[in-house]
């Protein structure tokens, strides 16, 4: 059986690797992709009700291009991949990984549709903001949109 587990190192994310692992040992025949969605939407990755965002990207990113943007967090989601694998890999469970950009919500549904994904395993909320839990988080959309079995973790 293939499993996605899509992860963005929020405690909720790393809730859902260690049931991932744990699931692991009632079926040995469980097979997981880990997926990190790089995102540049800056209200999916800070809280603007707790961060004055034209201030942080003033001060923060004034010097830092698109492109030196992307990279930082294209590596930030890479650092994560890595660390939820070495977890997986403690447990003596071989792992994919695969790294994505754009919207996180569409990036799990297309990724589980095109490789014949039969179950996601999720935190329930990751590191987007406040705001999600009013709107809607990742999971919850992906929850409204997949058609196959999701496990949220909370």
């Amino acid at each position: 059986m293939k499993v996605l587990v899509p992860v963005d190192g929020s405690d909720n994310s790393m809730r859902a690797i260690s049931y991932a692992i744990g699931s692991h040992k009632d079926n040995p025949n469980l097979r997981f992709t880990l997926l990190a969605v790089v995102t540049m939407r800056m209200e999916e990755l800070y809280d603007t009700d707790l961060v004055n965002l034209s201030e942080f990207q003033r001060h923060d990113f004034e010097l830092m291009n698109l492109v030196e943007l992307q990279k930082h967090f294209a590596q930030a989601s890479s650092s994560v991949l890595e660390n939820a694998k070495a977890l997986f890999e403690e447990s003596g469970i071989q792992v994919e990984t695969v790294m994505l950009k754009g919207d996180p919500v569409n990036q799990i549904i297309r990724y589980a549709a095109d490789n014949d994904i039969e179950e996601v395993i999720m935190g329930s909320r990751g590191m987007g903001t406040l705001k999600s839990a009013i709107l809607g988080s990742v999971a919850y959309k992906v929850l409204a949109k997949i058609n196959i079995p999701l496990t949220i973790i909370k």
